[in-house]
């Protein structure tokens, strides 16, 4: 192993952090003596806590989403969206909304109306915009 190289065990170890799991990189290295394992095994431990960690999150991500109750009919786009229709003092805040710069910054963001004007629109790209995640990901 090169110098600044990081160990297997290291590896295992950082791997089941992101799972939450608590497992020291000493521990991994016992499991892996009491058990016969090598590098190929210790590597296949590390690709399923990170495989298991992202599905994890994926499905905290479509839970929220469902929770949110927000339509999910039609794909939702900023491109679809006619911001010359908004007027007022906050017009130029909400054509700023693409960015998704307030999401980025933790802070809350409330869409407020009559009907009709595209509220839920905005509200529904936004998370998706914010999520990373496709249409194709949700069911209808």
């Amino acid at each position: 192993m090169e110098e600044g190289e990081r160990s297997p065990y290291a590896l295992a170890s950082e791997a089941a952090a992101r799972l939450g799991l608590q497992l020291a990189a000493a521990e991994v290295a016992t499991l892996a003596s009491d058990h016969d394992m090598g590098d190929a095994e210790l590597g296949a431990l590390v690709v399923t806590f990170d495989y298991l960690a992202e599905k994890r999150r994926r499905a905290s991500i479509e839970t929220l989403l469902r929770l949110s109750r927000l339509p999910r009919r039609e794909p939702k786009t900023f491109d679809g969206f006619d911001f010359s229709r908004i007027q007022g003092r906050d017009a130029g805040a909400l054509a700023k909304l693409p960015a998704l710069a307030d999401l980025y910054a933790h802070r809350n963001v409330a869409f407020i109306g009559p009907g009709g004007i595209g509220k839920t629109h905005l509200a529904v790209f936004d998370s998706l915009s914010f999520t990373g995640l496709s249409i194709e990901n949700f069911r209808f």
